[in-house]
């Protein structure tokens, strides 16, 4: 009998130290792209950035097989990545092949849009992974109204998730497997205020557990969408604290990227840019970064949005308990003293075509937008399995110095920095940021506890 996915008991995270899982010889969580090929088109998925240039396939089965060595040390295999793990021919037989060797406990998992799941053959394909020793299976569900659902998902029904959730408990059912049934939602600004009602239409259809996650946008229309900002609430929060004293003073703080780059200042407005001057300082003291231009011009916005997002997880939680679904939600802000669950868990992503990527903000080439402004995002690649094992690649010098500089946290925020965009970071061929660090994490929104993904 296979283990329930239970987000109650995933393993906690040490701190970090040689003895954590970033320093052990093995990956303790590994994420393998099966395929890139996806019967839906979301407008937030890394393939609609624009000059992704991802190619369409499926991995090859001696790729796979060459992750083998890694399977007896795993506590989490995900068969998740861009495509839809459902179109993958061989399946049930990578599910079989890991589950042979994987510790009792190990959890295998994925996500799925449903539209497999919801067709005809779905309660076979579903009891066949089951019985292979598939743990869960977690489905996207953005919205519950019919209409706004085929606006974001492109090919997909809620009537099909319906037949999906169905699919699932029956099969779940018939093999009589402790199955785990999750969803994942992604938040966006027209939707936000809907998340309870997701939550409730997917408990009323089966789902033991729901993953929130906000949204990277990837193409320039989706970035109006992103409910959340660069800023942390401790950088809001010392604006705050100046815009205050600037009143006191007699100063209009509104002036001030208007007056910032003049030549010739009259004495009011070489006190403002003083004081402006003493609260970057303070924030460099603090370890804070911010942008005063942009708090200035959008600090009464985002303290609306950031209630608004407060109180939509409020709510959510609140029916996600009466529900009795187990909820995983998202920091409503960016945080600041900021973690990689991704390498402090010892994770690591193999892309469909066999590369090995240390987590999802560097798997794929992407562009990412804010501020009304593209940044140019490679992938961080390490090896591939195509020439070598999962095992060796994981230890290759070059990618154990780069995990020990992403878990030494002093890459800079580049979100909200006053500088930025600068040509260090939005250049494709990224070198070093500004301090010299030599990891591209600076604007990584999963270390900002912003998104999640299944682990």
């Amino acid at each position: 009998m296979t283990s329930i996915v239970s987000l109650r008991n995933w393993p906690e995270q040490s701190a970090v130290d040689m003895a954590s899982p970033a320093h052990a010889p093995w990956p303790r969580l590994l994420v393998a792209e099966l395929t890139t090929l996806c019967n839906q088109r979301c407008p937030m998925c890394v393939k609609q950035s624009p000059g992704c240039g991802i190619a369409e396939g499926h991995m090859a089965w001696t790729v796979f097989e060459r992750l083998a060595p890694a399977f007896p040390h795993l506590d989490s295999l995900i068969l998740s990545g861009i495509g839809e793990p459902m179109l993958y021919p061989h399946l049930v037989e990578a599910v079989a092949l890991a589950r042979s060797t994987m510790p009792s406990g190990a959890r295998i998992a994925f996500q799925s849009n449903g539209v497999v799941l919801g067709s005809p053959t779905g309660t076979d394909k579903a009891a066949a992974l089951m019985e292979a020793g598939l743990d869960s299976i977690c489905l996207s569900v953005d919205s519950a109204d019919p209409d706004e659902y085929r606006r974001l998902r492109p090919g997909g029904e809620t009537s099909l998730l319906e037949q999906a959730f169905a699919t699932l408990r029956n099969a779940r059912e018939q093999t009589g497997t402790r199955f785990a049934i999750g969803v994942e939602t992604v938040l966006l600004r027209d939707t936000l205020d809907k998340l309870p009602t997701v939550l409730r239409w997917t408990a009323e259809r089966g789902a033991d557990y729901a993953l929130i996650s906000h949204m990277l946008p990837y193409h320039p229309a989706m970035e109006s969408q992103a409910a959340w900002e660069w800023h942390t609430d401790e950088a809001i929060a010392l604006f705050r604290e100046y815009e205050t004293r600037a009143h006191r003073e007699g100063l209009d703080i509104s002036i001030y990227p208007k007056i910032v780059w003049k030549y010739s200042k009259n004495e009011e407005e070489k006190r403002l840019c003083a004081l402006v001057a003493a609260m970057q300082r303070e924030a460099d003291s603090r370890g804070l970064t911010l942008h005063p231009e942009r708090l200035i011009s959008a600090a009464d916005a985002l303290e609306d949005t950031a209630r608004r997002i407060a109180q939509a997880m409020a709510d959510a939680r609140e029916t996600a308990d009466a529900c009795g679904i187990e909820l995983r939600l998202p920091e409503a802000a960016p945080l600041q003293d900021r973690r990689c669950e991704f390498v402090e868990s010892g994770s690591v992503f193999v892309a469909m075509d066999g590369g090995v990527h240390p987590c999802h903000f560097l798997w794929h080439n992407a562009a990412i937008h804010r501020h009304g402004l593209q940044r140019i995002l490679p992938a961080q690649r390490f090896g591939s399995l195509k020439e070598s094992d999962l095992v060796a690649v994981w230890n290759d010098p070059s990618y154990v110095a780069f995990r020990e500089a992403a878990l030494r946290y002093d890459y800079p925020f580049c979100g909200s920095c006053r500088l930025g965009p600068c040509n260090l970071v939005e250049d494709a061929t990224f070198e070093a940021d500004c301090i010299g660090i030599e990891v591209p994490c600076g604007e990584c929104p999963w270390a900002l506890g912003l998104l999640q993904c299944l682990s």
